[in-house]
């Protein structure tokens, strides 16, 4: 059986794809001994970045992605819980 991606299905593939490059580069950045080799990861964890953007974007505009919007309250209980996990490290 032929499977055909709709446009929907290859912009979330590509989105994931980026996120778990993103995800690599920023490993790779704060583990490099090479200035050199740090600063390219560093510009393309940038690029990534913006790709990421640009998707997600394309995405929202044609409602293919929801981001819950979020209350105040809501910001300062997850600020609340990262800093309580901080505090035990």
């Amino acid at each position: 059986m032929e499977h055909i991606l709709t446009e929907r299905d290859m912009l979330a593939d590509s989105l994931m794809t980026e996120k778990e490059l993103a995800g690599s580069c920023a490993a790779f950045v704060t583990e490099s001994t090479s200035q050199t080799l740090r600063n390219e990861m560093t510009k393309i964890f940038a690029e990534s970045q913006q790709i990421q953007f640009e998707m997600l974007n394309h995405m929202r505009a044609r409602e293919w992605y929801d981001i819950r919007s979020a209350d105040s309250e809501y910001i300062k209980d997850t600020v609340r819980k990262y800093r309580d996990e901080m505090s035990t490290l």
